[in-house]
């Protein structure tokens, strides 16, 4: 069995949007927009990899703060070696522009 079992795929392949579409018919795709799609996958993928950024605003995807901060660098490592000052500069020059 165990054989049969690391013989398998780690991850099941996504299906596309249109995909996904086909099988589940016209009426799923109604209310289905291609950015609220964008912005669950990105909020699951934060809440599995990095929950604490998740926690820093109420609706931290909407948030242009958090959106600035983020365009400066998603690497925790490079937002401590820039220091608070030189982070929150380079945050309110990405509002700014």
């Amino acid at each position: 069995m165990a054989l049969l079992t690391g013989e398998r795929p780690s991850t099941r392949p996504r299906l596309s949007l249109d995909d996904m579409a086909a099988i589940l018919g016209p009426d799923w795709t109604g209310g289905l927009d291609p950015v609220d799609v964008a912005c669950q996958r990105l909020r699951d993928l934060l809440e599995c990899a990095w929950p604490a950024v998740l926690a820093t605003a109420g609706d931290p995807l909407e948030a242009i703060t958090w959106r600035a901060a983020l365009a400066v660098s998603t690497e925790p490592a490079r937002i401590v070696d820039m220091g608070f000052d030189a982070f929150a500069t380079a945050v309110r020059d990405e509002l700014d522009e």
